[in-house]
């Protein structure tokens, strides 16, 4: 069946959500941080328990750097060694290879023995990665993580790993314990706004527009969002060809600039979050090719500067020299501060919250 560049672009965004493994961020070398700023980088680097993500804000290849470094220096703290599985097990299909996976089972099977609750948790989703843990081994624990038992984003997570893996047998998103999860928690809203426009929810209304959740995910970082609410402003409230899941279901006049900044941070972002030939085929093969979506992008570069050629939508090396100019511009957090305090929030879900991605993500997740 033929699909349209949106429509393609929302199925990509829906299968690289299923993934627990991001690929390989293309960042700037980290900043240095020594000593107990270095641990404590490396311990907040994927969110902690309360807004635990796969995704770190500073980027994949960021938070492999700082947890090594972290782990080296402090080698029996049972949190470091934690987090820096955690790096390896997402960094291992991303240039690294099946040993990262091995490594990082060992470490949560070891941490989980002592009584590491999220050890014991991402031990559990290793059962997809041929590494020795079966699905019934699984099961009881991301049950038990689903029923809320651990923080609100490690139940989303467990909630979305339940109804994509079926390894209980029902496929069903519990989106009314996500939705109820979201409030205060932006992992959480990121989760409910995947698992609405994926249609893995059936028939269900949300209790509030799809755009809140969308929005208060993509100011707190999350590159998938970011990528609709791209979308949104590239195509605007009226828009008939939007893809079915998202029509009616957001509100954003039609933003050309807009849009292509969200776009270019949710480029960055995604490195971080799709395998890299998912990656590759999003961008390349569809966000490129698009017109609307290409033209964005080239009209937010022009706006920053990096882009002198037409804001046409043909995707040329031009528009791909000021793309790479961007990513090694300094301006990635820069922008991200700009964007996201210029968007509406739904205080009914939380308030916007400090939130820095790239390199003064590993700044601000050691506390300085």
């Amino acid at each position: 069946m033929f699909h349209s560049p949106k429509s393609v672009l929302i199925c990509s965004i829906l299968a690289a959500a299923a993934l627990s493994t991001p690929a390989l961020a293309k960042d700037k070398a980290p900043v240095v941080i020594e000593g107990a700023a270095l641990d404590r980088a490396c311990i907040n680097a994927f969110g902690g328990q309360e807004h635990f993500s796969w995704t770190p804000r500073m980027g994949i290849q960021n938070a492999v750097s700082t947890c090594q470094r972290a782990v080296e220096q402090s080698p029996d703290n049972p949190d470091i060694q934690f987090y820096n599985a955690v790096a390896r097990d997402q960094f291992a299909e991303r240039g690294g290879t099946q040993d990262d996976n091995l490594f990082a089972t060992k470490i949560y099977r070891k941490l989980a023995a002592d009584g590491h609750e999220l050890a014991e948790y991402a031990l559990a989703t290793m059962f997809d990665e041929d590494v020795g843990v079966s699905e019934s081994e699984a099961l009881a624990t991301l049950q038990h993580a689903a029923a809320g038992e651990l923080d609100a984003a490690v139940q989303c997570d467990a909630l979305r790993s339940l109804a994509f893996s079926d390894i209980d047998g029902d496929t069903d998103f519990d989106m009314a314990a996500a939705e109820d999860a979201a409030k205060e928690n932006y992992v959480c809203a990121g989760i409910v706004a995947n698992m609405f426009w994926r249609g893995q929810v059936g028939q269900y209304e949300l209790t509030r527009p799809l755009d809140s959740y969308v929005r208060y995910a993509a100011v707190h970082g999350d590159a998938l969002s970011m990528a609709v609410l791209g979308l949104f402003y590239a195509d605007g409230t009226d828009s008939t060809t939007i893809p079915d899941p998202l029509k009616g279901q957001y509100t954003a006049e039609m933003d050309t600039e807009r849009a292509g900044y969200w776009m270019l941070l949710s480029y960055w972002g995604t490195q971080s979050v799709m395998r890299q030939t998912d990656y590759d085929n999003y961008w390349s093969g569809q966000m490129f090719v698009d017109p609307v979506t290409a033209g964005a992008m080239q009209a937010g570069l022009e706006g920053l500067g990096l882009y002198s050629g037409a804001v046409d939508g043909v995707w040329g090396e031009g528009s791909a020299g000021a793309l790479e100019a961007f990513l090694t511009s300094g301006q990635i957090d820069e922008l991200f501060q700009g964007v996201r305090e210029a968007e509406p929030m739904d205080d009914a879900l939380g308030g916007m919250v400090p939130t820095h991605i790239d390199t003064q993500a590993i700044a601000q997740a050691a506390g300085l």
